[in-house]
């Protein structure tokens, strides 16, 4: 006579508990700990070398586009703020502008044209070279140039100091007797914050000549 005996088999448990929910919630937060900043790290010596890599490669550009040309070559630096970037463009000389440390009014002033005895600077003019590829820093770099203390200050044909660049509020107007003009300042490459098409009409923006964007 046969018994049939009842099956003890347990069933395997196909859910986590509680506890072991929270063992796995605590180690993927520590590995993210340990992973982000390792690819911070990461994406920081990554643009580090894009930088640096990207001043070395314009410099030789402006080196050799003053090679061939047999003018005076340099990099400029340009923030666009549209895209929140350093642009870098090799440029080479192209002449001298003359311009007076003190304008006289009217059109045509900060010309050579206007001169007479007045006073002036003599400034080098450059243009984007010919060859030469507009390169750019990566996000969140930046290039800024050092102005040694007294080097906000411009000395005019008379020997005589004058604050006819950097004469703006920020740095105090074209008073040249003031402490902040005698200290040094690390300067912002400005020139793309400038309108686009302000020097298409000679300086402003209705046609006028009166100023000049710098």
């Amino acid at each position: 006579m046969k018994m049939n005996t009842p099956n003890n088999t347990t069933h395997s448990r196909s859910a986590f508990t509680v506890v072991e929910l929270l063992v796995v919630i605590v180690i993927a937060v520590l590995l993210l700990t340990i992973a982000v900043p390792a690819f911070q790290s990461t994406i920081y010596s990554s643009n580090r070398s894009l930088a640096v890599n990207a001043l070395e490669a314009s410099s030789i550009m402006a080196r050799d586009a003053a090679l061939n040309t047999g003018k005076d070559g340099a990099v400029v630096f340009v923030y666009d703020p549209e895209v929140q970037r350093v642009n870098i463009i090799p440029a080479i000389k192209v002449g001298t502008l003359r311009e007076t440390s003190t304008a006289p009014s009217g059109p045509g002033g900060g010309f050579a044209s206007g001169f007479g005895d007045l006073p002036y600077f003599d400034r080098d003019v450059f243009v984007p070279a010919p060859v030469g590829q507009v390169l750019s820093i990566p996000d969140y770099w930046m290039v800024r140039g050092y102005a040694a203390p007294g080097m906000l200050l411009d000395i005019d044909s008379r020997g005589e100091e004058a604050a006819t660049w950097f004469n703006s509020s920020m740095y105090g107007d074209d008073n040249v007797n003031i402490d902040l003009k005698r200290e040094a300042h690390w300067v912002f490459p400005e020139t793309g914050f400038f309108p686009r098409n302000a020097q298409v009409n000679g300086g402003n923006l209705d046609g006028s000549l009166s100023t000049v964007n710098r």
